[in-house]
């Protein structure tokens, strides 16, 4: 895991016994009693990390980044801190004395956030919801215009024929009953024909 980056991650409780964490990222990582017995982290960036009741025995923290590490409750016997860097808010065991481990006192510069890739990996994540959204939005799309093209031609249609029964009904009302033959005579109710004037 030489020069991973775990910037951020939760490594609760893990053990990682004798691993090779050489120059890796570990700004804002969890590592909350974590066993790192005899790990390489020589060069690792540990800025902001919690390495509260961490097991550091034996391993190697030389040149490691330590800015603003809290490491209260850790266990640091026979640690290799040379060269190590940390600042005021670097926080140590209680009665642990730095000097004993050959710490130089270099105040680093402030702690930069750790890198955010979230961002990255939920867009690509949601790249088929959002392709599955726009295939949707299409099929709307060509369900509103069918159904404004088909739609508007069968109410057309619909209004037409509803319209000439409306108009033969009230014609016929309003023309009355003429009842005639081919030669102008006009039948009365009773069946008798009339010569029109």
């Amino acid at each position: 895991m030489s020069r991973a980056n775990l910037n951020g991650a939760n490594l609760y409780g893990a053990n990682l016994y004798g691993a090779n964490l050489s120059w890796a990222s570990l700004g804002g990582a969890n590592l909350y009693g974590a066993n790192l017995r005899y790990a390489n982290l020589n060069g690792a960036d540990l800025r902001g990390a919690d390495l509260r009741g961490a097991y550091l025995e034996g391993a190697i923290v030389h040149g490691a980044n330590l800015s603003g590490a809290n490491m209260e409750w850790a266990t640091l016997g026979s640690v290799d801190m040379s060269v190590a860097k940390y600042n005021y808010a670097t926080k140590w065991p209680t009665n642990f004395e730095k000097r004993g481990i050959n710490v130089d006192i270099i105040i680093a510069p402030p702690i930069a956030p750790p890198v955010d890739r979230s961002t990255k990996k939920s867009a690509e994540s949601n790249l088929p919801a959002m392709i599955s959204w726009v295939i949707g939005m299409i099929f709307r799309m060509i369900y509103v215009i069918f159904w404004a093209i088909f739609g508007g031609i069968f109410w057309a249609v619909f209004g037409a024929i509803i319209g000439g029964i409306i108009g033969m009904f009230f014609g016929s009302i309003e023309g009355g009953d003429y009842r005639g033959d081919y030669r102008g005579n006009c039948r009365d109710d009773y069946g008798r024909f009339s010569q029109m004037e």
